[in-house]
């Protein structure tokens, strides 16, 4: 199924190394998400980062960005379960 519509997840990290080189992080996480969801990021502070792209979904999103997560060098960050 095309993306046809943005969706959004959130990202977190309690730890102050992986939330100082953030943007490096989620690059590594971004890069392993479909290109065709053009999907990018916005910082929320405090650890958090909002992805969003045009996933098929926001189920398939979150199940992308947790088989990303699982990434040894992303060990830092988890998935949120609520929003923003």
């Amino acid at each position: 199924m095309p993306p046809t519509a943005p969706h959004s997840v959130t990202v977190r990290t309690d730890d102050a190394r992986a939330g100082a080189v953030e943007p490096i992080g989620v690059a590594r996480l971004l890069a392993q998400l479909p290109p065709c969801w053009r999907t990018d990021f916005r910082a929320a502070g405090g650890g958090r980062v909002e992805l969003y792209g045009l996933a098929p979904d926001e189920a398939a999103l979150r199940e992308a960005v947790e088989r990303a997560l699982a990434d040894p060098a992303l060990r830092a960050w988890r998935l949120c379960s609520t929003g923003l």
